[in-house]
């Protein structure tokens, strides 16, 4: 299917695993840049490995944090700012 995706940047939360995961998959697939958040860094960062080993990796982007901090949603703003997609 293609949604005409390509080059739009979308921000998952919850995205190391299990339904996020999935739904930035399948972002992935349509060509989307992808932001992939969590609060585990390990996990974080083994979904990102994982996720750019099988699509553009310029496309995988990741953030770890409790987006519930409004400190963390603040660094996130300013990192999606700094990447400039």
């Amino acid at each position: 299917m293609n949604l005409n995706l390509e080059n739009q940047s979308v921000l998952i939360t919850g995205s190391s695993s299990g339904i996020g995961r999935s739904i930035a998959e399948g972002f992935l697939e349509e060509n989307a840049r992808v932001i992939l958040t969590g609060r585990n860094k390990r996990t974080l960062s083994s979904t990102a490995d994982e996720l750019i080993d099988k699509y553009i990796k310029e496309n995988v982007f990741s953030f770890a944090g409790d987006l519930n901090d409004p400190s963390e949603l603040k660094s996130i703003h300013q990192f999606i700012l700094k990447k400039k997609y």
